[in-house]
């Protein structure tokens, strides 16, 4: 399966209460739509996590960052697959601005459907687009939960003409 392309995008949560607020978050290579209507996606996660406890602990509530096929997104990529400890933080802190009281409000606000997500949203020229979610449901399967989300809230930050970031191998697929 090594050389099955697979998507790479970053998702954040909101860190559980600390102070300062820690970019709790982690690279996903496991991204999937499931269905348009209702937008809904999936994604595999190692459990125990502490992202996936701190998506539960904010009612299921997270955000996904897809990126550019570029070396900086392969960096940022990188840079949340070390966990989620003071040490990581500070380089994701270096790396990128990370809006930690991003506070998206849902498009439907105050009606069924609509949320306020407390995860932190990477402000970088590298992330092309960004979408908040709510978990719907979770599968566990030996070490790992399969979650399937609905997306509440898709923010583009740029015009999309080139495919996502991918990884294949062992290695990010970059373009130019």
């Amino acid at each position: 399966m090594r050389n099955v392309p697979h998507p790479v995008v970053v998702l954040t949560a909101a860190s559980p209460s600390t102070s300062p607020p820690s970019p709790l978050g982690l690279a996903i290579s496991s991204f999937n739509t499931v269905t348009l209507d209702p937008p809904t996606i999936s994604f595999n996660i190692r459990h125990p996590s502490r992202t996936l406890s701190a998506i539960r602990d904010d009612d299921g509530k997270f955000r996904i960052h897809f990126l550019s096929p570029r070396p900086m997104s392969a960096e940022i990529a990188a840079a949340f697959t070390n966990g989620n400890h003071e040490g990581a933080f500070e380089v994701r802190r270096r790396l990128v601005r990370l809006d930690m009281n991003a506070g998206v409000v849902g498009r439907a606000e105050g009606k069924e459907g609509g949320f306020t997500s407390r995860a932190a949203r990477i402000l970088d020229p590298h992330v092309t687009a960004s979408m908040s979610c709510v978990v719907e449901k979770e599968v566990e399967v030996g070490d790992h939960v399969i979650v399937v989300a609905k997306v509440s809230d898709v923010m583009r930050e740029q015009e999309l003409k080139e495919p996502f970031l991918m990884y294949v191998n062992g290695e990010y697929v970059l373009e130019g």
